[in-house]
């Protein structure tokens, strides 16, 4: 029996050593995680509940410094969890809140840091080292805060000088509001307020003026800058209404000027008082009214061509139907198809009238009887099939 070839990928034993693999020696390693960079990201997640503390804290800066901060936290927090005062940890932890790899690199901030908890923490566990470090760092800082926000401070400076209504400081005050507080900063506030304060009257003054005008939204937006006062903001909410209704206004503006009378009449009809509403939503209801009599006299109007048509079509036919008055019998069609075209228009425009109907019905019967009686020149009934016809057909289509 020859011998079986083990198949593909199977275990085959070294040369030397154990003929049988140990169990560690058969688990297939596993494929690390690949560590992302980045502040949302955290590198490899490792079993941390029996290392030694040295480990931890090493762990904690080693992936501080390559900007893992999930899991430099994670490391530092295990890190306190076995000595509440190592302010290794807490260093590390202060690193990751302010996104910095080293303490060395904490001067480039924009910001002072001396009031987050781990920097607190420091200055109550740290060696002096450690302290006079991050001290240095956030003096640096202070010192240079000025320097830093130049340019914010130019733009708040320049508003100041070029304010004409207190709306005018609305930028520099979102730029003094997320920039720290120093000296000149806080100068430029006082600045701010005292500048606002003097420029009020201005702006209330302009605001009613925008009121009178109707320019509701510009009124808004001044009432809005002093609404720190009663008076302004009690304007500022009834601003804030006449511009709700006047937007609604122009809607159904936009809705009568695209021919959507409907939508229109529906809008002026809400707005009730508000300028020319009233007349616009009569206006509407004519224009809705027109567009069905209309399109109801558009099909009328199809059927009185066709009724026109088949009237002459009829008359040429009596005409040579009956060879005695060949010529009667033709203008006796001519009348009688101008009859049928006007009721036609009469019906289209008067459609739900009951008198037209009696009317068109004492019409119908009078062309009978005159046509029986031997009144019209076709001669009496029996005698005139043609004309009998004639006449039916075209009393049908004026019903049409």
């Amino acid at each position: 029996m020859s011998e079986k070839k083990p198949y593909a990928g199977a275990y085959e034993p070294e040369a030397s050593g154990d003929a049988v693999p140990s169990i560690q020696q058969q688990k297939t390693p596993e494929t690390p995680r690949k560590a992302a960079t980045g502040d949302m990201n955290a590198s490899p997640v490792l079993f941390v509940e029996n290392l030694p503390l040295e480990d931890l804290l090493s762990r904690a800066e080693l992936d501080a410094e390559a900007q893992f901060w999930p899991s430099a936290v994670m490391y530092a927090d295990r890190a306190l969890a076995l000595d509440p005062a190592q302010p290794r940890a807490y260093a590390c932890k202060l690193l990751a809140d302010l996104k910095t790899p080293s303490i060395g690199q904490l001067k480039n901030l924009r910001h002072p840091f001396d009031d987050n908890p781990n920097y607190l923490k420091i200055m109550q566990l740290g060696d002096e080292s450690l302290k006079g470090e991050l001290r240095a760092a956030n003096q640096y800082i202070c010192d240079h805060l000025e320097e830093l926000y130049r340019s914010e401070l130019d733009q708040v400076r320049h508003a100041l000088a070029y304010a004409g209504v207190a709306g005018d400081l609305a930028p520099a005050e979102a730029i003094l509001e997320h920039i720290p507080a120093f000296p000149a900063s806080e100068q430029l506030k006082k600045e701010c307020a005292e500048k606002k304060q003097e420029l009020f009257a201005r702006t209330f003054g302009m605001a009613e003026q925008c009121e009178r005008e109707a320019k509701w939204e510009e009124a808004v937006r001044l009432y809005e800058s002093i609404s720190y006062d009663e008076k302004s903001r009690a304007r500022l909410i009834e601003c804030r209404k006449r511009l709700e209704t006047e937007k609604k206004y122009r809607q159904g503006l936009a809705f009568q000027q695209a021919n959507q009378f409907r939508e229109a009449a529906q809008v002026f009809a809400e707005l009730e008082n508000y300028k020319d509403s009233g007349t616009r939503f009569q206006k509407c209801n004519r224009m809705i009214r027109g567009k069905k009599v209309r399109a109801v006299g558009r099909e009328h109007t199809k059927a009185a061509w066709v009724n026109v048509f088949l009237s002459a079509f009829m008359a040429l036919g009596c005409a040579v139907s009956a060879p005695a008055n060949p010529l009667l019998s033709m203008l006796w069609g001519v009348p009688l198809i101008i009859f049928s075209v006007v009721m036609t228009i009469i019906q289209a425009r008067y459609r739900p009238a009951r008198r037209m109907w009696l009317v068109m019905a004492a019409a119908a019967g009078l062309f009978v009887v005159l046509t029986a009686a031997g009144v019209l020149p076709f001669g009496p009934a029996a005698n005139s099939i043609p004309s009998l016809i004639y006449l039916a057909l075209t009393m049908g289509l004026i019903f049409i």
